[in-house]
C-alpha cells in the first residue's frame, strides 16, 4: 500500500498475488519462490552528494553560458556595476489596492535547518495563529545561523504564491533588510506583538 511498485516486485519474487496488510504476519513453508532479484539498494550519502554536486555544476554551467550569450549595453553595463555599490532606488508608485493584496503577518520561527549543500539557505518553520504553519526556505545563512533565528518573531508575507525549489517548498517570505550579501537584517515586531497578527 505504501510501495505499490515494490510490493508487485516481492509478489513476483515470492511467486504470490494481491498481498495485503493481514499477509505480514503469514508464514510460508514448503513453496516454490522464483529466482532471486535485488529489489532494493541502499541510499549512500555520498551518492546523494555527488549528484548533488554535479547538478549543481551542470546548472552553474548553464547559467554561466546564459550570461556570456546576453547582451550587454554600456547603459546596462553601468546599471549592473552602480547595483553592486548602492541600494536599489525606490520602485514605481503602486495603487493601495495593489498594497492590500500583500498579506504581512507576524510570525514565530519554531524550526530552523541549515541547507548544507546551499551557501545562503536557511529552511525554516513558522508559526501563524491557531497552529498553523509554513515552511520558508530564506536566503539568510550569510548573516544568520540556524540556532541563532529560532524562537525569533519575524514578519513574513504569508501569501506568496508556494515556490517549487532545488531544497522543497517555500510557502512565504521572511522580510529583511540589506544589500542581499553578507549585509542582512531580519525585521522584526515590537514586543507584544501576537503571532498571525496582520501588519497594516
Amino acid at each position: 500500500p505504501i510501495l505499490p511498485n515494490l510490493v508487485g516486485q516481492v509478489e513476483l519474487l515470492m511467486n504470490e498475488s494481491n498481498y495485503t496488510w493481514t499477509d505480514s504476519q503469514k508464514i510460508i513453508e514448503n513453496h516454490t519462490i522464483q529466482t532471486y532479484v535485488h529489489l532494493a539498494s541502499r541510499v549512500e550519502k555520498e551518492k546523494i552528494e555527488a549528484l548533488i554536486a554535479e547538478q549543481k555544476e551542470i546548472f552553474d554551467k548553464i547559467n554561466a553560458e546564459k550570461e556570456k550569450n546576453m547582451p550587454k549595453t554600456p547603459a546596462s553595463v553601468k546599471a549592473s556595476e552602480k547595483s553592486t555599490l548602492t541600494p536599489a532606488g525606490p520602485l514605481p508608485e503602486i495603487d493601495f489596492a495593489d498594497f492590500e493584496k500583500i498579506d504581512l503577518r507576524i510570525a514565530k520561527i519554531i524550526e530552523a535547518e541549515e541547507i548544507k549543500e546551499a551557501d545562503k539557505l536557511l529552511r525554516l518553520k513558522v508559526e501563524l495563529a491557531d497552529g498553523q504553519t509554513k515552511q520558508i526556505i530564506a536566503g539568510i545563512k550569510s548573516s544568520y545561523s540556524a540556532e541563532k533565528v529560532l524562537g525569533r518573531h519575524v514578519l513574513i508575507c504569508a501569501n506568496l504564491k508556494p515556490r517549487k525549489m532545488k531544497f522543497g517548498i517555500s510557502e512565504g517570505m521572511v522580510l529583511a533588510a540589506g544589500d542581499g550579501g553578507t549585509d542582512l537584517f531580519i525585521l522584526s515586531p515590537d514586543a507584544g506583538a501576537k503571532i498571525g497578527a496582520k501588519v497594516k
